[in-house]
């Protein structure tokens, strides 16, 4: 009867854990306490797996900005069929992002960097698409490059906001040489 009890309160503390009802080290002290140290050699062999899974994403979040130019420049397809296929990318660059923010990751800024520069390369396309105009490729660039900045604000990314506030600096200064 001992250890049913036991084993089910190593279940609701793994649950509070994984849930975050409790601190880490709360979960990760009571866990001890209650199966004297022999819950963590399980763990362990999760978060080995658990990190090839993390770098397999990021991995592929790298390589969707030169997937994505290589579906632009690089094919002949449709253009419809080049703008799903970056609203693929976008998505899973999308989702891998918000897993991450969920699950507090620290790389949380690679697949969200990613994102951006193909949601860049998806709205310039789409704008290109509906009508060849200077002057909607520029208000596109600064808008996607404004919406980099309230980004890089809300997640505190330094460097994301110096690159948004010079490349705003630099598609005006360009508007300004092409006579907008």
């Amino acid at each position: 009867m001992a250890a049913e009890r036991i084993a089910i309160i190593v279940k609701e503390i793994k649950y509070w854990k994984e849930h975050r009802l409790l601190p880490e080290t709360y979960c990760d002290y009571l866990l001890a306490l209650y199966t004297n140290g022999e819950a963590f050699s399980e763990e362990v062999n999760n978060k080995g797996q658990w990190t090839l899974r993390i770098v397999i994403h990021l991995i592929l979040s790298l390589l969707m900005v030169p997937f994505s130019l290589l579906v632009l420049y690089s094919t002949e397809f449709d253009s419809f069929l080049q703008l799903g296929i970056l609203l693929l990318f976008f998505s899973y660059l999308i989702w891998i992002t918000n897993y991450f923010r969920k699950n507090g990751h620290p790389y949380l800024h690679v697949p969200l960097i990613a994102g951006l520069l193909v949601m860049l390369l998806l709205t310039t396309f789409s704008a290109n698409l509906i009508l060849k105009s200077d002057l909607l490729q520029i208000m596109v660039l600064i808008g996607n490059f404004i919406y980099w900045l309230l980004i890089s604000k809300q997640r505190k990314i330094k460097f994301l906001q110096i690159t948004s506030v010079l490349a705003i600096t630099f598609t005006l200064i360009y508007a300004g040489f092409i006579n907008l």
